[in-house]
């Protein structure tokens, strides 16, 4: 015979169903939670000049590191974990440079830093981020090993400046003449460039300096005219308005200047008025790296865009390798300073924990109908 069940059966029964629902739904619920849950994305600090007078060597740089970003994100970040980059315009000027460092740092917790691009914002940035124990590798002006947390991909600028003086004096040069961009890259290119024709037996007559903000250079270049230059150095050639000034005058001495005579912006500008103008640039290209470029950009890459890509390929490589230390910059940097054999966009790099370089080899190089070319 069917027996019915006592209230407080049912009741306990009906208990322990909504119990046994209860965790059900919560176990689903929290299956759901956990898929639907993303790791926050690791935010890495940009500074350079991005807007201004020089905003194409930004453009360069964001195009590196854009490469860079979707190859990494692509193949999944930092162990599951994409990278986000953070962008801070400096405009090439150190106090900028200055507060977007702080406000990268402090506000949007970047863990590390790519850039600043110019000499002097490069120091103002390595000073401050030595204070704070913040990673950072630029591919701007290399001054060689200024902090404990600065690195450059860049060839070191004294490399580049004792070497066009020996190009120089080998094609004859003994005297020359230096107009130049104020600021700190400029002073220790003059600096390596001045030291090495005096040792062998030349000479600077007279060295002008100008401003971002300065367009009229024909008093300057007029004082090295008549200062016995056979040479004039030009660091940093405005987009070529230097060099078509110094044709207006009827100036005919031998050019001489840095490696972003190269730039398509600088040469367009220059429209033949840079014809025979020596350099020295470090022209490995990796082949696969170009081919990427070529098909993403639709042109050849220049230095700039090649620094940039190591720089941040680099600093991904380090924050794999620190993830366990939270990205710990002196983990970040004990990485890099051990780095050796690595293949870059620009040629393999050894690091030299002593001139804080990567070791890259730099050649002599003409403009010849706006065409840059080996010059022997």
């Amino acid at each position: 015979m069917f027996k019915y069940a006592s209230v407080n059966e049912y009741t306990m029964r009906l208990a322990f169903f909504m119990i046994l629902l209860l965790l059900f739904v919560v176990g689903c619920s929290n299956n759901v939670v956990e898929e639907s849950v993303e790791l926050e994305p690791i935010k890495v600090g940009v500074v350079g000049p991005f807007a201004g007078p020089i905003a194409f060597y930004g453009e360069r740089m964001r195009d590196g590191f854009e490469m860079a970003l979707e190859e990494i994100n692509s193949l999944g970040g930092v162990n599951g974990r994409l990278i986000e980059l953070v962008y801070e315009d400096d405009g090439c000027r150190p106090q900028n440079t200055v507060n977007a460092v702080h406000k990268l740092v402090e506000m949007d917790d970047v863990v590390a830093l790519l850039g600043p691009f110019c000499g002097s914002s490069v120091k103002a940035a390595a000073n401050l981020v030595d204070e704070k124990k913040v990673f950072l590798i630029t591919p701007g002006d290399n001054f060689g090993k200024l902090t404990k947390y600065y690195f450059s991909t860049r060839f070191l600028i004294g490399r580049e400046g004792e070497e066009l003086a020996k190009v120089a004096f080998e094609s004859g040069v003994r005297k020359v003449g230096v107009i130049h961009i104020d600021n700190d890259w400029a002073q220790a290119y003059i600096g390596a460039f001045g030291s090495t024709l005096r040792n062998l037996g030349g000479e600077l007559t007279v060295v002008e300096s100008y401003d971002y903000s300065d367009s009229d250079f024909r008093t300057r270049l007029a004082k090295i005219s008549e200062s016995g230059a056979d040479a004039i150095l030009v660091l940093y050639g405005r987009g070529g308005l230097i060099f078509n000034q110094m044709r207006e005058l009827g100036l005919n001495l031998t050019l001489l200047s840095d490696m972003a005579v190269e730039e398509p912006y600088e040469i367009q500008g220059a429209a033949g008025a840079d014809e025979g103008v020596l350099y020295v640039y470090s022209g490995i290209v990796d082949k696969g790296f170009e081919s990427e470029f070529m098909s993403r950009y639709n042109r050849s890459s220049g230095i700039v865009n090649r620094d940039s890509y190591d720089a941040l390929m680099i600093l991904k490589n380090a924050l794999v390798k620190c993830e366990n230390s939270k990205f710990n910059s002196d983990c970040l940097g004990a990485y890099v300073a051990m780095l050796r054999n690595y293949q870059g966009a620009s040629g393999v790099l050894d690091y030299d924990s002593v001139t804080g370089g990567f070791g890259k080899v730099l050649a002599p190089k003409v403009i010849r109908n706006s065409i840059p070319m080996a010059y022997s």
